[in-house]
């Protein structure tokens, strides 16, 4: 009898030797810490519940607080096998999983309440369908995307000392897609050009990427599901050429509306620099800044507009299409900017390097947290109307991650 009652208290501990044995051998630091946060959670959190009272409490308000805790053991843990570990990129990662969580899993729109007490203001349901919330949710895209772009054209546009905004900026974005573009478009003091065969050319490389990427994207869900379902294969095969062809078009033509947007209020506006008055003087009082602000000024506006123009007419330029584009590119933004920040600007070398790698394992450490905190808010739902929605984020790989770990 006590043999069984110890075995049931006690943690096994084969699977976390093994797990410390392999990261020994691989020679990751912090091996300890990092293994017990993947492998001792289940056992952290029978611990606690095997210790803690419920006191005055309600049952289901004492679990919560239960998971909360045990999750916060192991987040910790976390923090103490990836805090100081140069080797893993924890700024990207951090980013990547603060855009998953709050753009994805746990957005305004989710029925789930992580925090019943202070998550409920953060929610859609608790402000009228009819309210300026809402509105301002559903048309976001109008905001963030002009200033994102704004954001992009500054890095790429303004000339500063030492290029840091061309040396952080995606080379995927500055190499097939921003070169091609304005390689062709020449402005000088007194004379502005547009090479139209080079742009042409350009503008029919970009119309087979795009072709190429959305054919092979998407043959799956538009080819091999007709395959099997036995449908007119001839007829599937046209319809998925013509879809793949109407995104294209959509794309291609917003991507260089935008640019040439951009040249054209560049040319229209740059002869105000000179000609005195106001702008003039605020744009020797400090030509930098100017210059930044300026060409930001620009690529909000051209954004604005050619969303205003396209958006309308296009299905295929939808609030979920300017969403993932715009976690994809705020990503990039605020990865390159941080690494200029915390790598050059003379403010942050009175913190040293360490402390930074700190700051950024406790974001990370956070960020598992609240997803642990999500994953016991979904497996403890019992109300059908959220079923469906729990369906959907369970079958997210982070998620599946988190609850591996957890498990």
């Amino acid at each position: 009898m006590d043999e069984l009652y110890l075995q049931d208290k006690l943690p096994k501990l084969g699977k976390p030797l093994a797990v410390l044995v392999i990261f020994k051998l691989l020679k990751i630091k912090n091996a300890a810490a990092l293994a017990a946060f993947f492998t001792l959670h289940p056992h952290i959190r029978r611990l606690l519940r095997n210790h803690v009272q419920a006191a005055q409490k309600d049952p289901a308000t004492v679990e919560r607080r239960i998971n909360k805790s045990s999750n916060l053991i192991s987040a910790i843990l976390l923090y103490a096998g990836v805090s100081l570990n140069p080797k893993i990129p924890k700024d990207y990662i951090v980013l990547y999983l603060i855009e998953l969580y709050y753009g994805s899993l746990n957005t305004p729109r989710s029925p789930f309440l992580v925090s019943p007490t202070t998550a409920r203001r953060f929610k859609l349901s608790n402000y009228s369908e009819n309210g300026w919330v809402h509105w301002l949710y559903r048309n976001k895209h109008y905001v963030l995307f002009p200033l994102i772009y704004a954001q992009l054209l500054s890095n790429y546009l303004t000339p500063t000392q030492y290029k840091l905004n061309q040396r952080y900026l995606s080379s995927t974005i500055k190499n097939w897609m921003l070169n091609p573009i304005w390689r062709n478009f020449h402005m000088g003091r007194t004379s502005k050009s547009i090479l139209w065969l080079g742009l042409g050319g350009a503008f029919l490389k970009h119309c087979a990427l795009l072709m190429a990427y959305f054919l092979l994207s998407e043959v799956k869900s538009k080819i091999l599901v007709k395959y099997f379902q036995k449908s007119d294969m001839k007829q599937a095969f046209k319809d998925y050429v013509l879809l793949c062809v109407k995104k294209t078009k959509s794309i291609a033509l917003f991507v260089y509306g935008i640019s040439l947007t951009s040249m054209a209020l560049l040319a229209v506006t740059l002869p105000l620099l000179t000609a005195g008055g106001i702008i003039h003087k605020l744009y020797t009082a400090n030509p930098k800044l100017f210059i930044k602000n300026y060409i930001k000024f620009v690529g909000a506006g051209s954004a604005l507009l050619a969303m205003l123009v396209a958006v309308p007419r296009s299905e295929h330029l939808s609030a979920a299409f300017f969403n993932g584009i715009n976690g994809y590119l705020l990503n990039l933004i605020v990865l390159s900017k941080w690494r200029i920040l915390k790598e050059n600007h003379p403010w942050f070398t009175i913190l040293r390097v360490g402390t930074w790698e700190r700051i950024e394992s406790l974001l990370l450490s956070y960020v598992v947290w609240e997803t642990m905190n999500l994953n016991d808010t979904i497996r403890d739902n019992d109300d059908a109307d959220k079923m469906a929605e729990c369906r959907r984020l369970q079958d997210d790989r982070l998620i599946r991650v988190v609850d591996r770990i957890m498990t």
